[in-house]
C-alpha cells in the first residue's frame, strides 16, 4: 500500500497541509519588510530540503513532499475563513495551523511508522524554528533588530509544545 493510501483524502491533505501552514504562520507572527519575507520563504523551503535529506529514506515526508501543495491555496482560505485585518489573519492563520497541526499529529500516531512520526514533528520543529530565525526585525538597513521576535517566540513555543 502506498504511504497515500493509509490516510483518506481529507486526513492525507491534513497531513501535508500542517508544515506549511506552521511556516506561513510563522512569517506571520511578526512580518518585517520584502528581505525578512524572502528570507523567512526560503527558509521554509531550505528547511524542507534539508529535513527530507537528512531523512532521505523516510517515505511519509518524501510522499508528502513529493505530493506538492497544489490545494495551498483552498487550506489557506479554509484557515482565513474570511478574515478582514491583518491581526485578524494572522491569528486566525496562527490558530488554524496549530489545529491543523495537532490532529495531523493524532492521525500520524495512528496511521505512521514511529520513525516517520518523529521525522515529522522534526521537520515541523526546524520548519519553525529556521522560518523564525531567517531574518532580523527591528532593525535598520541589516543593522541592529533581533533574530527571533517576542511574537516569533511565542509561537514557535506553542509548536515546540506540540512536536516535542
Amino acid at each position: 500500500m502506498s504511504v497515500e493510501g493509509r490516510f483518506s483524502a481529507d486526513e492525507w491533505r491534513l497531513v501535508r497541509s500542517a508544515p506549511v501552514l506552521i511556516g506561513t504562520g510563522m512569517v506571520a507572527a511578526d512580518p518585517g519588510g520584502i528581505v525578512n519575507l524572502v528570507k523567512e520563504a526560503a527558509a521554509m523551503g531550505a528547511t524542507t530540503r534539508a529535513v527530507l535529506k537528512e531523512h532521505r529514506d523516510d517515505a511519509l515526508l518524501t510522499a508528502i513532499v513529493e505530493a506538492g501543495d497544489e490545494e495551498m491555496k483552498d487550506e489557506m482560505d479554509a484557515v482565513l475563513g474570511g478574515a478582514e485585518s491583518a491581526m485578524d489573519k494572522r491569528e486566525r492563520l496562527q490558530s488554524g495551523a496549530l489545529d491543523r497541526l495537532r490532529t495531523a499529529l493524532e492521525i500520524l500516531e495512528r496511521k505512521a511508522e514511529p520513525g516517520e512520526l518523529r521525522a515529522y514533528k522534526h521537520w515541523v520543529g526546524e520548519m519553525a524554528r529556521r522560518v523564525a530565525e531567517a531574518g532580523k526585525e527591528g532593525g535598520f538597513m541589516g543593522f541592529g533588530g533581533v533574530r527571533v521576535t517576542e511574537s516569533e517566540r511565542r509561537f514557535l513555543d506553542r509548536v515546540e509544545q506540540l512536536v516535542g
